[in-house]
């Protein structure tokens, strides 16, 4: 049957959706926080892992992370008072 987040890897190994959420895990600097550029490079990052999977429950978890991490976007721009750039 497979495993059900895998998705092919450089060389066709296969990596697991989590493996793809824990690249730069727990690496956040201090002012990261507050960043909203930060965080929307997250989405993007989240989305990109997204587009990659085959198993649907997958994408829409990594979508979810995704639509998680513009939250915390939007919530680092009030907190500094600067909007995000467009």
């Amino acid at each position: 049957m497979g495993r059900p987040f895998a998705k092919k890897g450089a060389g066709g190994a296969a990596v697991g959706m989590r493996s793809a959420l824990m690249v730069g895990a727990g690496t956040h600097k201090a002012g990261e926080v507050h960043d909203s550029t930060h965080w929307r490079r997250r989405a993007e990052e989240a989305r990109r892992h997204a587009a990659a999977l085959a198993d649907p429950v997958a994408q829409k978890a990594l979508l979810a992370i995704a639509q998680a991490y513009e939250q915390l976007a939007l919530n680092a721009e009030a907190h500094t008072g600067e909007p995000h750039p467009e």
